[in-house]
């Protein structure tokens, strides 16, 4: 399945086809979504004190923002046609 990140403008193209919408505050829900072992090792960093890796997605990760949609449109799926408008 595809998950396209759509445009701001598309976006706002696509208003006029809706009647319900929400905001929901999800500030840190990158922070929600725990990775996998092979996924940990590609966070791995070093300190001048210790070493250490991230066990939950963080920003700016190469596929996050697919990941992210994904997991949006799974848990939206049952509510029918939706659309998602993330913004920073």
């Amino acid at each position: 399945m595809n998950y396209p990140i759509s445009t701001i403008d598309e976006q706002f193209e696509g208003l006029h086809r809706h009647t319900l919408f929400t905001l929901l505050d999800m500030g840190n829900a990158y922070l929600q979504i725990p990775l996998t072992e092979k996924a940990k090792q590609k966070t791995a960093f070093i300190t001048p004190d210790t070493t250490g890796h991230f066990n939950r997605m963080i920003f700016g990760l190469w596929n996050a923002p697919y990941e992210f949609s994904r997991l949006i449109s799974i848990v939206l799926g049952p509510l029918g046609r939706h659309s998602a408008l993330v913004s920073g």
